[in-house]
Formats: structure tokens, sequence, C-alpha cells
């Protein structure tokens, strides 16, 4: 399992994940499971785009961007 940040990538528009300084995740995909970090308790969910920009299924938020996220075998569920 790995944490890290999601981000945007300005120049493909897809969002990736910041690991670490200079560990990154390839762009996100629509579909791609993973959990996020709401208040005390990770959720999880999967990345979508709704044909302007990307969301949460499930969870109700606009900015992405910052979010604490974790990737890997738990992660990967079919939803």
């Amino acid at each position: 399992m790995r944490r890290g940040t999601l981000i945007r990538d300005t120049e493909t528009d897809r969002m990736m994940i910041r690991y670490n300084i200079k560990d990154y995740s390839e762009g996100l995909h629509c579909g791609t499971s993973l959990e996020v970090r709401v208040g005390s308790h990770w959720r999880r969910t999967r990345i979508e785009h709704n044909g302007s920009d990307w969301y949460l299924v499930g969870v109700p938020t606009d900015h992405l961007e910052g979010l604490s996220v974790r990737t890997g075998k738990e992660a990967d569920y079919e939803y």
C-alpha cells in the first residue's frame, strides 16, 4: 500500500499521485481504484472523468488536488 497526495498534471490534465518529492505515479485513468482520507477514515473509491473534470465516486468534493490517497493491493477492489 502506497500513500501520497493527488495532484494535477497541467500538461496532460490528468490526476496523478505524488508519493514524495521525486516519485510520482503515471497519470490516473478512469476507473482507477484508490482510497481517500476523509476525516480520520479511509474511504474506498475510484477516480472518474465526466468530460470536463475529474471526480471521486461517492466523495462529495470539488477539489481533488491535495487529498491524501493510498493505492495498492488493499485498494484494488470492485466498486
